[in-house]
């Protein structure tokens, strides 16, 4: 069997970025400006970033895309980083998803998603062999249906998977999108139970702690962020929770011992666009926690490298060496961060 560093499963789309000035209203009309196509989701996203950090890794990827010109597409791009592709599987049924992507000047995002061939991944996709560590990345939880799906003696089928994967040796890890409805409650708790390391952003973590992590004002409280921490080791993670905020990057690990490490104050007109910038972060603590890295140096590789994706438009045009990315952010100054907050 084929030794892997990092697999990562989930979602894989086809974004298609487009330039606007501003987003009309309705009924109005507003002139693209340019359009460029990339990969998206969290497979191609996290994996291309990988490989491009570091061509030594071993990576594949697991997911389902249409029999169409965007699944030759994303397949083509993976494979171009010699990313191993054979679990990725096709399916008549449904497209491969894209997202129409409106990078609207100054860096904010709007998007319309088809979630296509995703709805499809399931439980029985997943073939866990005896493993001695290697990390399983599955994301993103509350976007993959048949995965979200709750039943099963696990409560839902995606932490029957991870349950399945842990089994079988492998160290999990998942990453989740917002979703601010009841059924967030439902559906994540249950997937922590089989997770090694969760690493998600602030809102994400408050969502599945159920502990509101900033004040009326808009201020993030660090004291809120530990006992977000302590919560979610509750809930069942095992090894490592990290979760980033534009103001910093926290950690607790499992002796409950916490971090933190702010981020840079970034130059004006840095931010070309914000698209895959968590999942470069989530790479670069993975790449860390792959090199055994401590945990300071694995958030500061996390934060650099979301700021080295927010000089490109697409989620991963700009990802290149780690060395590299450490180098971009070597003079910039840290945000003032309140720890008695």
């Amino acid at each position: 069997m084929k030794k892997f560093d990092i697999i990562c499963a989930g979602l894989i789309v086809v974004d298609v970025i487009k330039e606007i000035d501003e987003y009309p209203k309705e009924g109005n009309l507003v002139h693209v400006k340019k359009i460029t196509r990339s990969t998206g989701g969290a497979v191609p996203n996290d994996l291309l970033d990988l490989a491009r950090m570091d061509r030594s890794l071993r990576l594949a990827a697991i997911g389902r895309v249409g029999n169409d010109e965007y699944g030759d597409y994303v397949i083509t791009e993976l494979e171009k980083e010699n990313i191993d592709v054979s679990g990725i599987m096709r399916t008549e049924t449904h497209g491969t998803a894209f997202t129409d992507v409106f990078n609207i000047s100054g860096g904010e995002r709007t998007f319309f998603y088809y979630t296509g061939a995703n709805d499809e991944l399931k439980f029985e996709d997943f073939n866990f062999e005896p493993n001695d560590g290697t990390i399983f990345h599955l994301a993103y939880a509350m976007s993959l249906n048949a995965l979200d799906e709750l039943g099963s003696e696990y409560g839902t089928y995606m932490a029957k998977t991870l349950a399945h994967a842990k089994k079988a040796g492998y160290k999990t890890s998942i990453d989740i999108v917002t979703d601010v409805g009841e059924r967030f409650k439902k559906v994540v708790p249950h997937s922590l139970r089989y997770t090694d390391y969760f690493i998600v952003n602030e809102i994400e973590a408050s969502l599945a702690a159920d502990i509101p992590v900033r004040e009326e004002d808009g201020k993030l409280s660090v004291s809120s962020v530990r006992k977000c921490c302590e919560k979610l080791f509750e809930l069942g993670v095992g090894e490592l929770v990290v979760i980033h905020a534009p103001e910093a990057g926290f950690a607790m690990d499992k002796s409950g011992k916490f971090y933190a490490v702010p981020s840079y104050v970034l130059p004006e007109g840095f931010i070309k666009g914000k698209t895959g910038a968590g999942d470069a972060y989530c790479c670069g603590v993975l790449y860390g926690i792959v090199k055994n890295m401590d945990i300071e140096s694995s958030l500061e590789l996390g934060t650099s490298a979301a700021c080295m994706c927010m000089t490109g438009l697409g989620a991963s045009d700009s990802m290149c060496e780690v060395e590299k990315i450490k180098e971009l952010t070597k003079d910039f100054k840290k945000r003032e961060l309140d720890m008695n907050s």
